[in-house]
């Protein structure tokens, strides 16, 4: 199993930091070392209790992993993710 951590930056989303819960998605580019981009997609259905997320996230609604150490802090929200990222 291949470990996966995301550390997401929000603040290009217009959030209240009081309250992130809810169902997320959209798309990004990710630049590798030779400079190749390709575009990619996010989905996550967080659940917020103070400073501390909970939930799922994952490229799609039908692929998700479990968050784990989810964490906000002012528009950072980071956490980590365990499951089989390559097939």
């Amino acid at each position: 199993m291949r470990t996966l951590l995301c550390g997401l930056l929000l603040s290009a989303l217009t959030l209240s930091a009081a309250e992130i819960t809810g169902k997320w998605s959209g798309s990004f580019d990710i630049t590798n070392s030779d400079g190749e981009t390709k575009a990619d997609t996010a989905y996550m259905s967080l659940k917020q209790n103070g400073g501390e997320v909970t939930g799922t996230a994952g490229p799609n609604a039908d692929k998700q992993w479990t968050i784990q150490k989810g964490k906000l802090d002012g528009q950072k929200l980071t956490f980590g993710l365990v499951g089989e990222i390559c097939g």
